[in-house]
């Protein structure tokens, strides 16, 4: 028989055409997932606002993921109330307003808070106290912690079997053994921190000549920021020195992956650990404290970012700072000569990034305040917006 390869083809092709849509689906999922990872401008994202709420003393949004929805959600301090937009119509979905006096009394002075659920809120206070408050801003349970002024919540706290994990600032408020630890869990049934874990030396390097440093005779030196954000799995952890993210489960380290820009060298700790000094001047017993600031900064990393779905790590970049003169006071200040954002997919490994347009965004030195993830991407707040009746945030995400 004769080899003809015009029937052959197109017997390839009626066999292909004969129930053949689940397996194209499924190469066409094959071919999107080893598409090249590419970061893009996703324009402006805008919310609403009150006239109670004020665009410009909006800090740390966030979302909050429940059955597969997202919000948008911010502490307003002038009238004591937790806000949730749904982020897909930028809509106000509900409005918490919390209580000052009476038995559903929570005092004004809130550090963080935590959304485990729409019904269940954590809200940490820069007193001893905790409380636990449902969505009709009713207090559930309250907890008293001693200790509670050395932790707090932050990106990687969740809420399993009773148990807050949270982060640790002051270890040595703890005092419960003589190695210092970052992460912490509280029982919230006995109102006491049952355990501690991570280790600052488990994924810090030179964190020993670093402490030595920060205990040099007539300076005061900040301890080294250290971001954290967690999934249902694992802790990802890293510092604005570290061009790595060391993955953690529970205690022990899993591994670290690269996520830094090859062509730009991160700031060693010699050089970055003087930016965090400060002056104590004392004066017949009492005191002040003033921020060295250098204005000629070298590149660090400034936050980490977790996307709700979890596939995505993101990390915004300082190329480093100069100097420019505060017209009000005459007096220079930093600002960032050039900034960029780095996306990890964290089931490929691959990471990538894009230059930031620094001067049109609100992005802080040494961190910055008005940022979130979503899984359309990193939101950070624009710079400059003429209309006080909403708040708007640039998207950066995959294509």
């Amino acid at each position: 028989m004769r080899y003809n390869p015009i029937k052959i083809l197109l017997a390839v092709l009626l066999l292909s055409s004969c129930g053949g849509t689940e397996k194209s689906e499924k190469t066409d999922n094959i071919i999107a997932e080893r598409k090249p990872l590419e970061l893009i401008d996703k324009g402006i994202k805008s919310f609403p606002l009150d006239h109670e709420t004020d665009f410009q003393g909006i800090k740390d949004p966030s979302i909050f993921q429940e059955n597969g929805k997202e919000y948008l959600t911010f502490y307003n301090q002038p009238n004591h109330s937790i806000y949730l937009f749904d982020y897909d119509s930028a809509k106000l979905y509900k409005k918490i307003t919390l209580s000052e006096q009476g038995p559903n009394g929570v005092p004004q002075h809130i550090s963080k808070y935590f959304i485990h659920r729409m019904d269940s809120i954590f809200i940490d206070l820069i007193t001893v106290n905790m409380y636990l408050v449902n969505g009709n801003a009713e207090i559930i349970d309250k907890l008293t912690l001693r200790e509670n002024k050395s932790v707090t919540f932050d990106g990687a706290t969740t809420f399993k079997n009773n148990t807050l994990n949270v982060s640790v600032i002051n270890n040595y408020l703890l005092n419960k053994t003589n190695k210092p630890f970052l992460r912490a869990y509280i029982n919230w049934e006995v109102d006491s921190i049952t355990s501690e874990f991570i280790q600052p030396e488990s994924f810090i390097n030179h964190y020993e000549e670093i402490q030595t440093l920060r205990n040099t005779k007539g300076k005061t030196i900040r301890p080294l920021e250290k971001h954290f954000v967690a999934d249902d799995q694992y802790i990802y952890s890293t510092t604005p020195i570290s061009d790595s993210i060391y993955i953690f489960e529970g205690n022990d380290i899993v591994k670290s992956i690269y996520a830094g820009i090859p062509s730009i060298t991160i700031a060693d700790y010699k050089s970055y650990m003087p930016l965090m000094e400060r002056i104590v001047n004392s004066n017949s017993g009492s005191g002040s404290i003033t921020n060295v600031i250098e204005l000629n900064q070298p590149p660090y990393f400034t936050n980490l970012f977790l996307s709700p779905n979890h596939k995505y790590l993101y990390r915004l970049l300082s190329h480093g700072t100069k100097p420019k003169l505060n017209p009000y006071n005459n007096k220079e200040y930093p600002v960032i000569t050039a900034a960029s954002l780095l996306i990890l997919n964290l089931s490929t490994e691959e990471i990538t990034s894009i230059k930031l347009p620094v001067n049109e965004l609100k992005i802080g030195v040494p961190i910055s305040a008005g940022i979130f993830a979503s899984n359309s991407g990193l939101h950070i707040q624009m710079k400059g917006q003429e209309n006080e009746n909403e708040i708007q945030f640039r998207v950066f995400g995959v294509k």
